[in-house]
């Protein structure tokens, strides 16, 4: 009778450890699949936050733009008609200033500085 009831106990150690151990897989296998998604997401914030700092740097470059712009109209309307921003660009043409000079004074763009230079440079 005690030889049954080892075999029994013996029975009930595998039964017991074969659900055990299936279990641990099954646990092995959603911690896997939970690494696989948390991984997942990591990447996809680190994707979402690199697009943040790549938006906010441009929002920075268009702001910056949008104050010098400002600044030119000021300067532009502080001087009046266009034609005096013109005949002041003519007048340092004459004098010799660079184009980057004109642009920056006057606030021309680079295609009506060249041409100011063009048609009134004094030639050396």
């Amino acid at each position: 009778m005690s030889l049954a009831l080892a075999v029994s106990a013996l029975v009930l150690v595998l039964i017991v450890w074969l659900f055990v151990h299936r279990r641990y897989r099954r646990l092995g296998q959603r911690l896997s699949a939970l690494e696989a998604g948390r991984r997942q997401d990591a990447e996809a914030v680190r994707a979402l936050s690199a697009g943040a700092v790549s938006h906010g740097e441009q929002v920075v470059r268009v702001r910056r733009e949008l104050t010098r712009l400002k600044e030119q109209l000021t300067t532009l309307a502080a001087r009046g008609s266009g034609a005096e921003v013109f005949e002041q660009a003519i007048r340092m043409a004459r004098r010799g200033a660079s184009r980057e000079d004109i642009i920056q004074t006057c606030g021309l763009s680079q295609v009506e500085a060249d041409l100011v230079l063009l048609l009134h440079r004094e030639d050396s």
